[in-house]
C-alpha cells in the first residue's frame, strides 16, 4: 500500500512519467487500490507539442542580415561610383548703382545675402557709383548688365542715343524733395520767387524739378536763381550757399537733424509732379537677346525688396555687411529704411516694381518743358512692364 501511495504521489506530480504510474486509478487517491488486475492506465496525450528546431530562427535572422548588408552595400557602391553631379554654373551679372551702397539699395543687398540671385542662376556684382561714371552710358554700351537710374536720366540718355529701358520702378514715388532753410520762409513753390535755389552737384533732375514746380505756380525759370552747390547739404546751409537744396528725403534730412538745422520741405508730388524714383534699367539689346536673364534679375530683386519691407530689423543687419563705410552712423540705416518703405509700396493691388504710362509721360513732359530733349518720343519707349509679375 505504501508503495502504491508513493507512486500515486509521483504520478500526481508528473502524470507524463510512464515509469511511475500508480498501480491503480484511485479516485480517492488515499484509498487502497481495488483488488483487481484489470485497471486502466492514465490517459496520455497522443502527441506532445512539437519541439522548435534548435537553429531555425537563428538561420532566418542570419540570412536576412546577409541580404540587408548586400542591399545596403550595393546602394552605397552605386552612390559612390555614379558620376558626380555638375555644380550649377552661375551667370556673372554686373549692376551699376547710382550712388554709394546703403539703405537706398537694401532690396538688392537682401537678394544677394539671402541667395535669391543665386537661386535665379545669377552671380550679381553690385558696383557703386564712381566719379565721372554715367550709369545709362555703361548699361547701353554693355559695360554693365543692369543699372539703377531715374526716369529723368533714362529719358535724357535715350535722347542721346543710349537705348535703355526701365524694367522695374523700385520707388513708386520719387524720394526727391526740396528742402529750405527755415529762415528762408519757403513753404511752397510760390515762395521760390526771388530765392536762390540750390542744385546739388549741378544735376539735371534738380533743374527739371525746379522748372516743373515753378510752372505749376505760374512762375518763370527767371523768377528764381538756380545755383550749383556742394554735395554736403549741411555745409551748404551752414554757409548760406543757397536758400534751398534738392535732396533725397530718405537720408539727407537725417544729416540735417543731426546737425540741428531747422528746415521746411516741399514735396513735388503734392504739386502734381508725381514721377517714379529709382528704376532698374537694361539695354534694349539685353532685353531682346537675354529676356530670361532680365526676368531672373528683376524677379530676384523684387523678392529681395519684399523681404526687406517685411523684415526691416533683419534687413538692418544685412545692410551692415554691405553698406559703404560712409553710412556707418548710429541710427542712420534705421531712419533711412523706415523712410524708404512707404515710397516703394505700390498703391492698390499692384505688384512691386509696377510701372504705368501716366508717370512716365509726366516725366517726359517735364524734360521737354526745360528744353532738354531734341527728339520726340512715345513714353512707352522708356519702359517695359513685361518683367513685372
Amino acid at each position: 500500500m505504501y508503495n502504491g501511495l508513493k507512486k500515486q504521489l509521483r504520478w500526481a506530480m508528473n502524470p507524463y512519467d510512464l515509469n511511475n504510474q500508480p498501480e491503480a486509478m484511485d479516485p480517492g487517491f488515499l484509498a487502497p487500490a481495488p483488488e483487481t488486475e484489470n485497471y486502466t492506465l492514465p490517459r496520455v496525450p497522443a502527441s506532445l507539442p512539437p519541439e522548435e528546431p534548435k537553429y531555425g530562427r537563428r538561420w532566418l535572422l542570419g540570412a536576412g542580415l546577409v541580404i540587408l548588408i548586400a542591399v545596403v552595400g550595393g546602394a552605397l557602391l552605386w552612390h559612390f561610383r555614379r558620376p558626380a553631379a555638375k555644380p550649377t554654373v552661375l551667370t556673372p551679372v554686373s549692376v551699376r548703382l547710382e550712388w554709394l551702397n546703403g539703405p537706398r539699395f537694401a532690396g538688392m543687398d537682401v537678394a544677394k545675402d539671402k541667395g535669391y540671385y543665386q537661386a535665379a542662376g545669377l552671380n550679381v556684382d553690385l558696383e557703386e557709383f564712381q566719379a565721372n561714371t554715367d550709369v545709362n552710358k555703361e548699361v547701353a554700351s554693355g559695360a554693365a548688365d543692369f543699372g539703377v537710374s531715374t526716369p529723368l536720366e533714362v529719358i535724357l540718355a535715350r535722347d542721346k542715343g543710349e537705348n535703355n529701358k526701365a524694367v522695374a520702378a523700385i520707388y513708386q514715388t520719387s524720394a526727391y524733395s526740396i528742402v529750405a532753410q527755415k529762415k528762408s520762409n519757403i513753404k511752397s513753390p510760390a515762395d521760390f520767387k526771388g530765392k536762390v535755389l540750390g542744385n546739388i552737384g549741378d544735376n539735371n533732375e534738380a533743374n527739371i524739378t525746379y522748372a516743373a514746380l515753378l510752372a505749376k505756380v505760374g512762375l518763370d525759370p527767371t523768377d528764381a536763381t538756380i545755383k550749383p552747390i556742394d554735395f554736403n547739404v549741411v555745409k551748404d546751409f551752414q554757409t548760406n550757399a543757397a536758400d534751398t537744396a534738392d535732396i533725397y528725403r530718405t537720408d539727407q534730412t537725417f544729416l540735417l537733424d543731426q546737425a540741428h538745422i531747422t528746415y521746411d520741405q516741399v514735396f513735388p508730388e503734392q504739386y502734381g509732379f508725381v514721377i517714379y524714383g529709382d528704376v532698374l534699367i537694361a539695354s534694349d539689346a539685353k532685353i531682346t537677346t537675354h529676356p530670361d536673364q532680365v526676368q531672373a534679375f528683376v524677379s530676384a530683386t523684387m523678392r529681395g525688396w519684399q523681404y526687406a519691407i517685411d523684415h526691416q530689423s533683419e534687413t538692418l543687419g544685412i545692410l551692415a555687411k554691405y553698406e559703404n563705410s560712409s553710412y556707418e552712423v548710429p541710427g542712420y540705416a534705421k531712419f533711412s529704411l523706415s523712410a524708404i518703405v512707404p515710397l516703394i509700396r505700390p498703391t492698390g493691388d499692384q505688384p512691386l516694381g509696377n510701372m504705368q504710362y501716366v508717370p512716365w509721360n509726366r516725366a517726359y513732359e517735364g524734360v521737354k518743358e526745360v528744353g532738354l530733349v531734341t527728339k520726340s518720343f512715345d513714353p512707352s519707349d522708356f519702359y517695359t512692364s513685361k518683367f513685372i509679375k
